[in-house]
């Protein structure tokens, strides 16, 4: 160490080439950077700063947060140091070095360009208090990083903010405070756009994702509409109501077998009006008369209900006897007689 000093006393910069070759051959680790060259520095800046990087660079100073915070009172943040803490990041967090660091270079850190996996070790160990650092300082990496570690808060604005500049990222961020999201739903600022990208997603409850739905100012499209109709927890009529007009026959006819509780007769006339064709003339309820159907498991189902909320009086299973066209066999089809109440 003398011998350093003194080259840098009298050398100054030209002595850089000395230094580091005698840093180089020395079987030396410099226990504390406040032991080299700081009487020197005024006017030195430069070459001490080169001295400190090669004791760095050649693994020859003790690994401790004192001698980062001794190098940073002295030196702005380097790639030199980057470097070190990236390759010495476990050792630094580790329980023999581990100490409360300042704000300050808690946030240097974070900001820094060390290593993914040195930066995750980093803030497993230290917590930046009221972080409000711009995530667009940060590589969409890093945010995962803070995201799944919980590193910030989750607030209406982290999540406004993430939102806007890392949407793939802020479902993450709000999957994984979603019982927090949902109780608090209408404290978050979410675009209708971005409250249907999470109904779809599958780490949300049918029971959860009706909630999101309930926060849809413009009301389901086709894709929600589908995945209600496979929902097996109960859903609210209003839902019902707004999904209808993307359903087909099959679909519209399952909807009225299975919500028929949810539904008056006159209610059931309009919806089977709507349907048309063969539904269509059981809508017709002005007078008391029979409506033959074909039979089948959805058809005699519907019937089913139909007679049991008191719009059929009676259902009975009977048979046809056809003829085939092309080979004139006789077959036997079965039909369904649906005998429709006149409406009150």
């Amino acid at each position: 160490i003398d011998i350093l000093e003194r080259t840098v006393e009298v050398y100054g910069i030209w002595g850089e080439d000395v230094c580091r070759n005698l840093i180089s051959k020395e079987n030396i680790i410099l226990t504390d950077f406040e032991m080299c060259c700081t009487k020197q520095i005024a006017g030195n800046e430069s070459v001490i700063k080169q001295i400190w990087d090669n004791f760095l660079l050649m693994d020859k100073v003790k690994i401790t947060w004192r001698n980062v915070i001794l190098y940073l009172e002295y030196h702005s943040f380097s790639e030199i140091l980057e470097i070190f803490l990236s390759k010495h990041m476990k050792e630094l967090c580790n329980e023999e070095n581990h100490q409360t660091l300042s704000s300050v270079l808690v946030e240097k850190v974070l900001l820094s360009n060390i290593t993914l996996e040195a930066f995750e070790i980093f803030i497993l160990h230290n917590k930046l208090e009221n972080f409000d650092i711009p995530f667009t300082d940060f590589s969409s990496e890093k945010i995962k990083l803070l995201i799944k570690h919980k590193y910030f808060e989750f607030t209406p604005e982290n999540s406004k903010q993430l939102c806007e500049e890392f949407t793939e990222l802020w479902e993450t961020f709000i999957i994984l405070n979603k019982e927090t999201f949902l109780m608090n739903l209408s404290d978050y600022d979410v675009e209708d756009a971005d409250i249907r990208k999470l109904i779809l997603l599958e780490e949300f409850t049918d029971e959860e994702k009706l909630i999101l739905i309930s926060k849809l100012e413009n009301g389901l499209d086709e894709d929600i509409a589908q995945l209600v109709y496979k929902m097996r927890c109960p859903v609210d009529k209003s839902v019902w109501e707004d999904a209808w007009k993307y359903y087909g026959e099959h679909q519209k006819l399952n909807v009225i077998i299975s919500q028929s509780p949810k539904y008056s007769v006159d209610e059931i006339e309009v919806k089977l009006k709507e349907i048309g064709g063969i539904y269509a003339r059981l809508a017709e309820r002005g007078n008391r008369h029979e409506e033959k159907i074909p039979m089948s498991p959805l058809n005699y189902d519907l019937a089913k209900v139909l007679e049991k909320k008191g719009y059929l009086s009676s259902v009975e299973v009977t048979h046809k006897k056809t003829q085939d066209r092309i080979t004139f066999e006789d077959k036997t089809e079965e039909i369904l007689i649906c005998r429709v109440r006149k409406k009150q």
